[in-house]
């Protein structure tokens, strides 16, 4: 018994750790190559962090209205190492005027687990353009700020109309926005002629004319340049299907197979190769370490994705990167659920996810995912407030259920001991009772054989009585008749 109540301590002791660690300590500050710059400039941000020993994951956001990146780290950094340092370099370039607040926000995480949430932001105010560019350098000359006809350029780099051949953009042209889609169908030609027209006529733009397409997926961009220097780029992505092409679906819903990925990013740890699907000749992109094929799918919208081409089906190819994990999102069929999760939907970067939630309330989310970089398959734990990720650790929980599993078995055991008991005791009454029972049957049919014994001695004796009187009378008889 108290071997029993150990192991049920152990077990809440496993369940419920006693101990708290604290948080690891870190902080982050960031600074500007200049505060206040122009129209056209760039400027540097740096940004610094320093902690304990931990693991950094460091977002870098802003709107992009003022400003534009183009250069240095990834707006998102995850670290692989443990450092008690980070630093971080951003190069942007002033594309109107405004102020322009940048936020950074880190996760650090020590060898534990724990983690804090140190943050830090600065800002960027840009000014109308008042220098003359000199070449391609990069270098300017400021101006007299006081001549009136150079601090008054215009600053208007919209489009008044965007126009690829006779073909329908989507969606519908508006100088706000600067992606646009277009489908060309294989029979048409690959060459297409690019128009537009500025809002300011004072404007430049670049990327107009005639453009050869290649079958698949197109970039082309449209720069527009306003006469203070400004720079708004438009973007339309063309997707050229192919001759005969091989429709595939997926979930009831039909798509065409790009037949070449071409203006398609390899994800990481991929790379472009060829195989036959339907037997023709179709670009795709292999990882030759966890034997995973992608392929291009267009949908009825024109939006293009990459699928997992496995065993002859398709299924989404949802990358998901935090904490030094690579992983994608499998959608298959699993056998064992972890104990009291279940089957749930929730968003991650705007991309529906299949998971598990224990309850409603949860800001947890388990999902079934493939390791890229590892090749391991199993459960990974998702936090929708940190938006990380961490390898799910069910130990705990095997073990309380173990421990649950053996106390069933003891309950078990036990009853079927008692109801054993029980029976045996039934079984020795009802023996007990048919023995007595027996018992005075004997005793009466002893009487019986008592009294019969008796009778029949009592029947000799007036027998052997009768006998003698009859052998007196014979007696007598033979004498009377003598004489």
């Amino acid at each position: 018994m108290k071997k029993s109540i150990s192991k049920i301590l152990l077990a809440i002791l496993l369940v419920f750790p006693m101990s708290v660690k604290a948080a690891p300590s870190g902080s982050l500050s960031c600074s500007v190559s200049s505060s206040t710059v122009h129209v056209g400039d760039t400027v540097t941000v740096r940004v610094s962090g320093s902690s304990s020993d931990a693991m950094w994951d460091t977002t870098m956001g802003y709107s992009g209205r003022v400003i534009s990146k183009t250069g240095g780290n990834d707006v998102r950094t995850v670290g692989t190492d443990f450092v008690t340092s980070v630093s971080y370099t951003y190069t942007f370039k002033a594309i109107s005027e405004g102020s322009e607040t940048i936020s950074v926000n880190s996760d650090i995480s020590d060898y534990y687990g724990e983690k804090s949430h140190p943050s830090t932001s600065c800002t960027i105010n840009v000014v109308s353009q008042s220098n003359n560019s000199t070449g391609n350098s990069g270098t300017t000359t400021r101006q007299n700020i006081s001549n009136p006809e150079k601090s008054d350029l215009s600053e208007d780099n919209s489009l008044k109309s965007l126009k690829i051949g006779d073909y329908k953009l989507t969606p519908e042209f508006n100088s706000d926005n600067l992606e646009y889609d277009v489908l060309i169908k294989s029979d048409d030609k690959l060459t297409v002629n690019v128009t537009a027209e500025t809002n300011d006529e004072k404007a430049s733009i670049k990327g107009l004319g005639e453009k050869e397409l290649e079958l698949g997926l197109n970039k082309i961009e449209i720069v527009v340049t306003a006469e203070n220097g400004s720079e708004r780029t438009y973007t339309i992505k063309a997707t050229v299907t192919e001759k005969n092409p091989i429709i595939v679906k997926v979930d009831s819903k039909k798509y065409t197979l790009l037949r070449k990925l071409t203006g398609i990013d390899a994800p990481n740890s991929f790379e472009k190769a060829t195989m036959k699907i339907d037997g023709k000749k179709v670009e795709v992109f292999k990882n030759k370490k966890i034997n995973y094929t992608l392929v291009g799918l267009i949908d009825s919208d024109n939006n293009t994705s990459l699928y997992v081409y496995k065993n002859n089906k398709y299924f989404k190819y949802v990358p998901l990167k935090s904490n030094s994990l690579n992983l994608i999102i499998l959608d298959e069929k699993v056998k064992k659920v972890p104990y009291r999760y279940k089957k749930t939907t929730f968003v991650i970067d705007n991309t529906n996810v299949n998971g598990y939630v224990f309850d409603s309330v949860s800001d947890f989310r388990l999902v079934y995912a493939l390791n890229v970089d590892t090749n391991y398959k199993g459960f990974y734990l998702y936090d929708l407030s940190e938006n990380t990720f961490q390898r799910f650790n069910n130990r705990q929980v095997e073990i309380y259920l173990d421990l649950i599993k053996k106390c069933k078995i003891a309950f078990l055991g036990a009853g079927a001991f008692i109801l054993l008991l029980l029976f045996t005791l039934l079984c020795n009454k009802i023996s007990n009772h048919s023995l007595k029972k027996k018992l005075n049957n004997y005793n009466v049919n002893e009487d019986l054989e008592k009294q019969l014994t008796n009778k029949i001695k009592v029947d000799k004796k007036a027998l052997k009585k009768k006998e003698k009187e009859m052998k007196k009378a014979q007696k007598k008889q033979k004498t009377f008749l003598d004489e």
